[in-house]
């Protein structure tokens, strides 16, 4: 009996022992698969954050809602660059007395944002624009399109030919005496001047309102530019002023024929500056005069300088033209600005900040001072010719 018991025993503990076994391999089955499970779970919640977190950086950077950020621009605001000044950071700051930023003619353009949400909700908070809305400003060009010359000095003085006798020819022979030609110069000193404004600005708007700071900074350096394209039409070189394309002895008088129009003089202008050994390559005309070439129009009722909707560029007898409101309504001027003229930049726009001024470090106020020095000199006035457009 005992041994039939013991048997017994036996046989439950070895059917406990394979129960035991197929139990451990159904749990170590079914943890691999919580595991690959848990593994494909974790790679899905990894995805939809970096999902989520690329939504919200589209979301925050307007992608999200009507409003499109402008494109970047290699041109840094003048306030950008204040904030990126150490210079002008320490002023802000109080460490210093003053401060100066330059800034290149080439880099200040107008930026044009024309993504304003509008809305009839009135519980929508308006928008903030993120610059101030300013008048209107002229398009200037002038300067950049002569050579520009580093000066060096408060004047700048060079060699300018007189007069040349060419009397290259042909050698007779061996042996006989070459021709001989002959050049003369004069010296020439030109003076560097100075052009310059300034206004009051506090030190609260400095360093709590950056798009003031830029607008104001932008309108200092947009008008003393154009006072310098002014200067270089119509300068008379008196009291240290620039001496213009237009100042006395600077330029060829044109006198148009008896019944001539605009578009003839222009040609014959062009035919005079190549007579001098020059080439025509700038017309400068004011604004009511190209309106009135441009809409000219032949017998048939079409316009002579092409289709009103062609995007070329400006030109009359395949000579560009700049449009300036500083050149005087019925003249022109008509000139090689690759040989006739140059500039000379002493000092590119500064723009400077000081509490140095009178009493502004009492009252919390700066003075920002936009200043340039440059020289325009004429080498050549017969490569430049102006006169009235049309004939009596």
């Amino acid at each position: 009996m005992s041994q039939e018991i013991q048997n017994a025993v036996r046989d439950v503990d070895a059917s406990n022992n394979n129960a035991v076994r197929e139990i451990e391999k159904i749990m170590n089955s079914a943890s691999s698969n919580i595991t690959k499970q848990g593994k494909n779970i974790n790679d899905h919640d990894i995805r939809l954050r970096e999902h989520a977190d690329r939504i919200l950086s589209i979301e925050q950077s307007g992608g999200g809602s009507h409003y499109a950020p402008p494109q970047a621009s290699n041109n840094k605001s003048i306030s950008a660059r204040f904030a990126e000044s150490e210079e002008i950071q320490n002023y802000i700051a109080g460490r210093t007395k003053n401060a100066g930023l330059t800034v290149k003619s080439q880099v200040i353009l107008p930026e044009i944002q024309n993504n304003t949400i509008i809305t009839a909700d009135p519980t929508s908070p308006p928008q903030q624009l993120s610059s101030v809305i300013g008048g209107p400003e002229k398009k200037l060009g002038l300067r950049q399109m002569f050579i520009n010359i580093p000066a060096t000095g408060g004047s700048f003085t060079y060699q300018k030919e007189l007069a040349f006798t060419n009397n290259a020819e042909a050698q007779d022979g061996d042996g006989t005496l070459k021709a001989e030609s002959g050049v003369t110069f004069e010296e020439k000193v030109q003076q560097i001047s100075t052009y310059a404004h300034w206004l009051k600005i506090s030190k609260q708007v400095l360093a709590d309102a950056p798009q003031t700071v830029d607008f104001t900074g932008r309108r200092l350096f947009h008008g003393l530019e154009s006072k310098v394209e002014n200067a270089i039409i119509n300068g008379d070189g008196t009291t240290s002023k620039l001496s213009g394309l237009l100042d006395t002895g600077n330029f060829t008088a044109f006198s148009p024929s008896a019944g001539t129009d605009g578009i003839q003089n222009l040609r014959s202008a062009k035919t005079a500056l190549q007579n001098a050994d020059f080439d025509c390559n700038l017309y400068i005309l004011n604004p009511d005069d190209a309106e009135a070439m441009d809409l000219i129009q032949d017998t048939t009722g079409q316009y002579v300088f092409g289709d009103p909707k062609s995007s070329d560029a400006e030109n009359i007898w395949n000579v560009p033209v700049y449009v300036s409101t500083y050149m005087a309504s019925g003249s022109f001027i008509a000139l090689d600005r690759l040989q006739a003229a140059t500039i000379h930049t002493r000092e590119d726009a500064l723009i400077t900040l000081s509490d140095s001024d009178g009493t502004d470090f009492t009252k919390n106020l700066s003075t920002m001072l936009c200043e340039a020095r440059l020289g325009f000199a004429v080498h050549h006035p017969l490569g430049i010719v102006s006169g009235l457009l049309n004939g009596a």
